[in-house]
């Protein structure tokens, strides 16, 4: 094992904490918007409380690390053909050694990550209406989200999160 390269993709990895996501800014001109490392920490705290998997949690962690090189964008904007290629880059040196995911299709196999990915959005639409932004631009935030969300336990968190964001 290479402790070398762990460190130097954890570097390279910690720039997510810098990454502004790009629909609250386009979206809801939210200039402070949640990072994208924000992001991850709000999908990991609802897996590691509603399914407790590491598979899932792991790779949680890493679905987004292509947005270091590529940026948050948003969806009709992605190419994810690229996205696949800037992520095998990053984990080339460190994957194999530290038992990570090759391929960004290794890591949504787990149909979770992408209702999680939903949920915790929806769930950041509600916090920003909370803090006063304006309900009728984030509202398609929630939108997206029913239209992801299958399981049973995640649609009725995002009913309470629906039902809150009408109040």
């Amino acid at each position: 094992m290479k402790i070398e390269n762990l460190v130097d993709f954890l570097l390279e990895v910690y720039k997510l904490k810098e990454i502004k996501r790009k629909g609250w800014i386009v979206k809801v001109n939210i200039n402070e918007a949640e990072s994208v490392a924000s992001h991850t920490f709000g999908m990991l705290l609802l897996a590691s409380i509603i399914y407790n998997k590491s598979d899932l949690m792991k790779n949680i962690s890493l679905h987004d690390i292509a947005e270091i090189k590529i940026g948050d964008l948003l969806p009709e904007e992605k190419d994810k053909e690229l996205e696949k290629k800037v992520y095998e880059e990053i984990v080339k040196n460190v994957a194999k050694d530290w038992n990570l995911p090759k391929s960004l299709d290794e890591i949504f196999r787990l149909e979770k990550i992408k209702e999680l990915d939903r949920l915790d959005m929806a769930l950041q639409a509600l916090y920003y209406k909370e803090k006063g932004y304006p309900k009728e631009k984030l509202r398609e935030f929630i939108v997206s989200a029913e239209k992801e969300i299958k399981s049973k336990e995640l649609k009725e968190i995002l009913e309470e999160i629906k039902k809150r964001f009408e109040k």
